[in-house]
């Protein structure tokens, strides 16, 4: 299917014509296999597509080793750090590539154009930031503990949220960010005896591990070295700062919101993903320019608009220092340079331009448009898919439907038998599918939006053949006339439930004056004594705690533990 492998004297950046969303993903891992480097890099739109593309390869190529490199999951200059779970995720995949540089397994990072616009530290900063560590072997707890310490783990009484770690006498159980469960390890003097995950819930153990990999939690590691960089940086960019939370936090070594927002100022210089991948080729989704524009737009915007409060104080309480653009951000010429010098190409689905140097065209085209007989009240849409099916056996092409999910899948095959349509063979990954005889037709489970065509094969998706899925409508809220008798209902202290917050202890209604106008709220007390005020007319989001157990831990404001929680309970369902 694939034009014979690119000898290194024609490494030079290429188009990819004519290869449609759905295509993309077999070919992209085509590339990958076929290419001279062990790493390859392809940049999507944006999260949603690095994700769909993560899934697809699963079933084009089951056996590539694909990670994703996630960008930040906020706004440019916010006043909130990244999520724990963005900013283990990134740290894991930068951890990784420094550890495999020269291993010859073949890897496929997929990335965002957020992601690989964003300035990160260099990669002698993680190089030596990863402890291992082996039942069985020597481990002094002490090491470990400062470890942990000046890698941004944060000390706690009982662990819950990644990040975090506790000592109880020989056992110190941490929670690596990225990890599923918390880990147990137990320690008799200076031997390591045993590591157990556990429930953090329950605190019961799971099962047994051999070793354990503990890695940063932040990519603004606050040690004396960085904080003072930070000092002298910010000083000299800003002058001498006068009530700055900011610098005042990271000065007496504390953590701050939105602290990664200065990052550039912590280090003496800034990399950015391709520095962690020097021999990988490049290649970027469709639209990727357009995006790339968009997202510098943004960035500008966001950057103009805290200069230009700079001079006044914010409702906020605070001045918001913003750092250049060029510090934080891949510019459009330095995003150019570092792409135009690597292998690769760009993905577009149009034909090629006659005359265009550089062309790889893969003669891909859409599947089957089915949108003619979904509109036409005399033709039942499967008898359709039948007869679409039956023509390209004949001509001796290979038919692949996919579904959704394991129920669209089963649901496609119970209704296309009804039909006529029999002899559709299980597929579980793109090589049993390349397997079946000339005329063969397989089913699968495949989260593909849009099929095509290419060759002797052709791909019909669910969406092909029923549309674009139609949105269910969300669950009906209660009723207003019901709010009051449950405020009424409530007690102060009683413990509640926020559907995104989790456990809170409720403290009574006070009246908050806003845009001029008063508000009734529910006052909500959190750890560490942090305060949600939720409007009556919002009282949905709150339920009862099923437990009155006034020991009942409460739950962060605005940390992952809850998330984490709902998560675990969603799996285990």
């Amino acid at each position: 299917m694939m034009p014979a492998k690119n000898t290194p004297s024609e490494a030079l950046r290429k188009i990819i014509c004519n290869a449609p969303e759905g295509m993309d993903a077999l070919v992209l891992a085509d590339l990958c296999a076929r290419s001279h480097a062990a790493q390859w890099l392809h940049v999507a739109r944006d999260d949603s597509r690095m994700d769909a593309l993560a899934t697809q390869l699963a079933f084009f190529a089951p056996d590539l080793e694909v990670v994703c490199f996630p960008a930040w999951d906020c706004l440019p200059y916010d006043r909130v750090s990244p999520h724990r779970d963005i900013l283990a995720q990134r740290i894991n995949v930068l951890s990784e590539l420094i550890e495999r540089r020269d291993q010859p397994e073949k890897l496929l990072v997929l990335t965002t154009v957020n992601a690989l616009q964003l300035r990160t530290v260099s990669a002698d900063v993680f190089a030596s930031r990863v402890l291992a560590v082996v039942v069985g072997g020597q481990q002094s707890p002490d090491a470990l503990t400062e470890f942990l310490q000046s890698n941004g783990y944060q000390r706690v009484d009982t662990v819950g949220e990644q990040g975090e770690y506790a000592l109880r006498g020989g056992i110190i159980d941490v929670f690596p960010p990225g990890a599923a469960w918390p880990l147990r390890l137990d320690f008799f003097g200076d031997d390591l005896e045993s590591i157990r995950e556990f429930d953090p819930l329950s605190q019961r153990s799971r099962g047994k591990l051999g070793k354990a990999t503990f890695r940063p939690v932040n990519e603004v590691l606050l040690e004396p070295a960085t904080i003072e960089r930070f000092r002298g940086a910010y000083r000299q960019l800003f002058g001498n700062p006068k009530d700055d939370p900011l610098y005042e936090s990271i000065s007496a070594g504390r953590p701050h919101p939105g602290m990664e927002h200065w990052i550039p100022l912590f280090y003496p210089e800034m990399s950015c993903l391709l520095d962690y991948m020097p021999a990988a080729p490049v290649t970027l989704d469709a639209q990727v320019s357009d995006v790339l524009t968009t997202r510098l737009e943004t960035v500008a915007d966001f950057y103009q608009a805290r200069k230009s409060l700079e001079g006044a104080d914010e409702a906020g309480g605070w001045v918001y220092r913003p750092v250049t653009p060029e510090a934080l951000y891949l510019d459009q010429s330095e995003w150019e340079r570092r792409i135009d010098e690597r292998e690769g190409g760009d993905f577009t689905a149009f034909a090629p331009v006659d005359g265009t140097p550089n062309i790889l065209d893969l003669r891909g085209r859409p599947s089957v448009n089915f949108a003619p007989a979904r509109q036409d009240p005399q033709i039942n849409i499967y008898d359709a898919v039948k007869s679409a099916v039956d023509q390209r056996r004949a001509d001796g092409k290979k038919v692949l439907i996919t579904g959704s999910t394991e129920g669209a899948r089963d649901r496609l095959a119970s209704v296309l038998a009804e039909h006529g349509l029999a002899k559709l063979t299980p597929i579980d990954d793109w090589s049993q599918f390349e397997a079946l005889p000339p005329g063969g037709t397989g089913l699968t489970a495949l989260a593909l939006e849009k099929g095509f065509a290419v060759d002797d094969v052709v791909v019909i998706t669910e969406e092909d053949i029923l549309g674009e899925r139609m949105v269910r409508a969300s669950s009906r809220r209660k009723r207003p006339e019901n709010f009051l008798t449950e405020v009424a209902s409530l007690e102060e202290r009683d413990l509640v439930v926020h559907v995104e917050h989790g456990i809170g202890r409720y403290e009574g209604l006070q009246a908050i004056e806003v845009g001029g106008a008063a508000h009734d709220c529910l006052k909500v007390v959190y750890h560490g004594g942090d305060k949600l005020f939720v409007p009556v007319v919002n009282i949905d989001v709150l339920s009862r705690y099923g437990s009155d157990d006034a020991a009942v831990e409460l739950d962060r404001l605005g940390g992952a533990n809850w998330q984490a929680r709902k998560a675990r309970v969603k799996q285990r369902l």
